[in-house]
């Protein structure tokens, strides 16, 4: 490298902060800075989207390198992608995404939006920024973190030598999602792919967030059988739970983590009916979605 050709790099340098978007993690609560996507992701976003098997993991990479912390990473000090997938959760996750796709595009573009109660249909260009909405994040207010925090699902079954069953859960960080999708094949992945639209069926979305399983014989069991390792919780899961326990204990799960979950909307009144709706949009599918518009 010539000696002429560093200071030239480290202004190029500052096209990467040109369109920084600072936004809150309402999980971890902590202050991120994204910065846009760069021509070098290019590959790596074909990459995930030809091979849903390597698909979340890298996408991952993606918004590690795209996101600073300035409350934590102070004196040029970076914390690690191992830190960053355990102390940061999935929710927190689609926040960042967000930060990346304002940055990035600050548009999704003009999208076709159908009133939900009459059917009626316009066209609208819709800036990322107007999903933020004060309603669109709760901060997480509990006593312990969200890495510390369990709540007890019990699900009676009174069948002989099962009384009931207990799940500890919790809300999942990244690596605890992508520790899940290493236990599947690549057919696995694609099939669920193809058939839910997601990477996770039902038996992974509970294998995520539950932290272990306790098997009560009786109803004074003082010495319950317990399930604590995720690979022998997703092997519970998968071939003994019913499907109704596996939706009540999501449910559950759902109701008792709805607030925190994010929101990204766009607010309307129709023009024909009168009536309000919200557009709501998956922050995920409009970054690959715009990523192809512009190919």
């Amino acid at each position: 490298m010539q000696l002429e050709h560093v200071n030239v790099f480290k202004n190029l340098e500052s096209l990467t902060k040109i369109r920084q978007r600072e936004v809150f993690c309402p999980i971890a609560k902590v202050t991120a800075l994204n910065t846009p996507l760069i021509a070098a992701d290019d590959l790596m976003l074909k990459t995930t989207m030809s091979s849903v098997a390597i698909y979340d993991k890298e996408l991952s990479k993606i918004i590690y390198n795209h996101t600073e912390f300035p409350e934590i990473e102070t004196n040029g000090t970076r914390i690690a992608f191992e830190q960053f997938i355990e102390n940061i959760s999935y929710l927190d996750r689609q926040v960042l995404l967000w930060g990346i796709f304002d940055a990035t595009y600050g548009t999704l573009g003009k999208r076709e939006i159908s009133c939900p109660f009459c059917a009626n249909k316009f066209e609208d260009d819709i800036k990322s920024e107007e999903l933020l909405q004060p309603d669109s994040l709760t901060a997480w207010d509990l006593d312990q973190s969200f890495v510390e925090y369990t709540f007890m699902i019990d699900e009676i079954v009174d069948i002989p030598n099962v009384y009931k069953l207990q799940f500890i859960a919790q809300l999942p960080s990244i690596k605890k999602h992508l520790d899940v999708l290493t236990l599947l094949t690549t057919d696995q992945i694609q099939n669920n792919f193809d058939n839910f639209g997601s990477l996770f069926s039902k038996v992974e979305e509970l294998s995520t967030v539950i932290s272990s399983i306790k098997v009560f014989k009786t109803i004074d069991d003082e010495r319950p059988d317990t399930f604590d390792k995720l690979k022998d919780i997703y092997f519970v899961i998968r071939k003994f739970l019913l499907l109704s326990i596996t939706s009540s204990v999501l449910q559950k799960f759902n109701n008792h983590f709805a607030k925190f979950i994010p929101s990204f909307k766009k607010p309307y009144t129709c023009g024909e009916c009168g009536k309000d709706f919200d557009f709501r949009v998956d922050m995920e599918i409009n970054l690959f979605r715009r990523f192809l518009e512009t190919e």
